[in-house]
C-alpha cells in the first residue's frame, strides 16, 4: 500500500511542478534580458503580437531564435520593433499555492486510504 500513495504523490507533484513559475516583463534591454533568460523569452511586439521563442540571442539589430509552436524556423524580430521581452521566473504565489495544495492533497489520499483500510478491517473482523 505504502508504494501506491508514494506513486500518486509523485504523480500529483510532477503533474503541478509547472505552476511555480510566471512570465515576467523585464525592464531591461533586450539583450539583457535574453542574457539573464538562458535563451527563452517571450516577446511583446510595438504591434502587440507576442512570440516565445527559444535560444534566443541578440545579433547586430534583431533577436533572432526558434518560436516555440515550430521548430524547425527561425524567426528575427528587429530590436525597434520590440514592446517588451518577459522571461520565466519563479512565482512566490504559485509556489506557496502548490505547497498548499499538495499538502491538502496527501492528506486527502492517506485519509481516504486510511478510510479504506479501516472498512476492510471492520468487514472481515
Amino acid at each position: 500500500m505504502d508504494r501506491r500513495v508514494s506513486a500518486i504523490v509523485t504523480a500529483c507533484l510532477l503533474a503541478s511542478s509547472g505552476a511555480c513559475h510566471a512570465w515576467a516583463r523585464q525592464d531591461v534591454t533586450p539583450e539583457a534580458a535574453v542574457a539573464d533568460a538562458n535563451g527563452h523569452v517571450r516577446v511583446t511586439r510595438t504591434d502587440h503580437s507576442v512570440i516565445e521563442l527559444r535560444d534566443a540571442a541578440v545579433v547586430h539589430d534583431s533577436l533572432i531564435g526558434t518560436p516555440v509552436d515550430d521548430r524547425n524556423m527561425r524567426s528575427a524580430i528587429a530590436l525597434k520593433d520590440i514592446q517588451s521581452v518577459s522571461t520565466r521566473e519563479v512565482s512566490a504565489g504559485r509556489t506557496a499555492g502548490l505547497a498548499a495544495g499538495t499538502v491538502l492533497g496527501i492528506i486527502a489520499v492517506v485519509g481516504i486510504l486510511t478510510a479504506i483500510l479501516l472498512g476492510q478491517v471492520l468487514s472481515s473482523g
